[in-house]
């Protein structure tokens, strides 16, 4: 909250010294409406790869080393319900990443 103020002080003082450009540039308006509802797909396209990330070098090192534990430590059974829970991270990772790509391209955010 107090660096909200601060940043709407220093905001103030550039609009006040005629840098509008400055201001407009750092201030709350950077983005449009259309963009802060597009940003969101840019998130969640983020947040798919690095769900593949994880899921991906998880999946490895368990096939790698069968007896590293890594994240999934708490799941019973050996190494296979270990290994599938991995590539289901993996498969959603990728469908997140797909839908919200194609999504953001619908909105001409991607080529």
């Amino acid at each position: 909250m107090l660096w909200s103020i601060r940043i709407n002080a220093v905001l103030a003082e550039l609009a006040q010294r005629g840098e509008v450009a400055a201001a407009k540039h750092f201030g709350p308006a950077t983005f449009s409406g259309k963009e802060r509802r597009t940003m969101k797909y840019d998130v969640a396209q983020i947040i798919g790869a690095v769900l593949v990330i994880i899921g991906g070098q998880g999946a490895i090192g368990q096939l790698i080393d069968h007896e590293k534990q890594a994240l999934l430590v708490w799941v019973p059974g050996g190494w296979v319900p270990k290994v599938i829970i991995y590539v289901v991270v993996i498969v959603i990772g990728v469908l997140l990443a797909g839908w919200a790509h194609t999504k953001a391209k619908a909105l001409g955010r991607r080529k």
